[in-house]
């Protein structure tokens, strides 16, 4: 699945504009309310409105969204997934993982194709 590493950086691109586009005109009110709650809980801290933000953007692409891509059949999104497609997903989820969280590949992992094509998110 690596030989298509320009294919998976497409993928990567093409689910963030999507998952982008769909939860910024319609989010399912329980996540909603759970990242509100989430949000309001973090201004008790001192933390920054940036800090904040990120921290909403963590637990919405760890928690709700990568879980979904990795294992979409599990959610119900589809039926069946192929084990090459598992892989090519399983690899996507993990690179918007890092991006998530900020965090570059390892030069020596089979991921770091990833780092130059998203260098100016992290």
């Amino acid at each position: 699945f690596l030989d298509h590493k320009d294919h998976i950086v497409e993928v990567v691109d093409k689910v963030l504009r999507l998952v982008y586009t769909r939860f910024s005109t319609h989010m399912p009110l329980a996540i909603q309310k759970t990242l509100k709650s989430v949000f309001v809980q973090l201004q008790s801290f001192s933390c920054s409105p940036s800090q904040q933000l990120l921290a909403i953007f963590n637990l919405f692409f760890l928690r709700f969204v990568s879980p979904a891509i990795a294992q979409p059949d599990q959610y119900e999104l589809v039926s069946s997934v192929s084990v090459s497609g598992r892989k090519v997903l399983v690899c996507v989820s993990k690179i918007i993982n890092s991006l998530s969280c900020g965090k570059k590949f390892d030069p020596c992992e089979s991921l770091a194709f990833a780092n130059p094509p998203y260098s100016a998110l992290i």
